[in-house]
């Protein structure tokens, strides 16, 4: 069964898939990846909403070359707020995005933000390793990674145990 969102051409579900905000981003409404950048389905391959958008109104990017956002908003497809530069000067500009707190690293991030961003790392490790632990019937060998435990049954002798020790 063929998908009904790819029904449309790319260039009309492009269009119908942003909206645009006061500071004139025009913003992805549609899925994302893991960073925060637009993505959609073109001809079978996922590109990056601002990648098309550049592509189609300015032109093709050189190649060895990356898109800026100039608004640093993520899902900003507005090919006016996108600029081709080099990764080098992409990893600059970065940096320079100021930040509400006054006390920074050298690599360019906060202290308070960066504390906010390993408590979040940490409670969403904890939630995941709660949610496997609770599984009925089954205990998880401490030591494995997390995210690659193996489930085991807790009444298994231990000659039936998987990963003998």
């Amino acid at each position: 069964m063929p998908n009904r969102y790819l029904k449309h051409p790319p260039i009309r579900r492009f269009d119908e898939g942003y909206t645009v905000d006061d500071s004139g981003c025009w913003v992805w409404q549609g899925s994302t990846n893991t960073n925060g950048y637009g993505k959609f389905r073109v001809e079978g391959k996922t590109v990056y909403t601002h990648r098309f958008s550049y592509t189609r109104f300015k032109g093709p990017i050189p190649s060895g070359l990356t898109i800026d956002h100039l608004c640093r908003n993520r899902l900003c497809c507005n090919p006016d707020h996108l600029e081709v530069v080099s990764f080098v000067e992409n990893q600059r500009r970065r940096h320079l995005v100021p930040c509400p707190h006054t006390e920074y690293r050298n690599e360019g991030r906060c202290i308070p933000c960066d504390r906010l961003a390993s408590r979040m790392r940490t409670r969403k490790w904890r939630e995941r390793k709660a949610s496997l632990a609770n599984l009925e019937g089954a205990t998880l060998s401490r030591h494995i990674a997390p995210d690659v435990r193996e489930i085991r049954p807790r009444n298994a002798c231990k000659s039936q145990r998987v990963g003998k020790r």
